[in-house]
């Protein structure tokens, strides 16, 4: 993805110092940042790498200043990097379906519109609503309920009757 500062000030409600045309192309840590990076600076004790990172624009809070720095002022740092990283790194959507390698007990109802990846263990009488995934080595035990557009990471395990 690319943007340009004044497009991801738009995004951020923030306010551009610098070249607001220079493209943005990834977001990286302050020491790893390098030309067509963007990075952020929250944190005061490292303002001092302010003036050495190589990143082409720098989020900042405001009363942050650095001749020569393309900078873009936002309320929050922290929040502004959030919301970008959301952005550049959208996560990918799930594609609905069951593995052939997920353990199902008969009995277990399973939505179509939900997606459970190998080594998944569902129940019988668990039921699995719309948009849920279920990620490698997820246990839903007996009479269990995932409610719809749920996401259970790696490992998870929801004991019986739970909802």
């Amino acid at each position: 993805m690319k943007k340009t500062l004044k497009e991801i000030a738009a995004l951020l409600n923030g306010e551009v110092v610098g070249d607001e045309d220079i493209v943005v192309e990834h977001i990286r840590g302050i020491d790893e940042a390098r030309e067509g990076d963007l990075t952020f600076i929250a944190n005061p004790q490292y303002r001092k790498k302010l003036e050495t990172t190589g990143a082409s624009a720098v989020l900042v809070s405001s009363g942050t200043e650095c001749a020569g720095k393309n900078l873009v002022i936002v309320g929050d740092p922290y929040l502004s990097l959030g919301r970008l990283l959301g952005i550049f790194y959208p996560d990918e959507p799930a594609l609905p379906g069951i593995s052939g390698r997920a353990f199902i007990e008969e009995g277990a109802q399973i939505s179509d519109g939900a997606t459970v990846y190998p080594g998944v263990s569902v129940c019988r009488g668990a039921r699995i609503e719309r948009g849920v995934v279920l990620y490698p080595g997820v246990f839903v035990g007996r009479d269990a309920v995932i409610g719809e557009g749920s996401i259970l990471y790696p490992n998870v395990c929801v004991y019986r009757k739970c909802l």
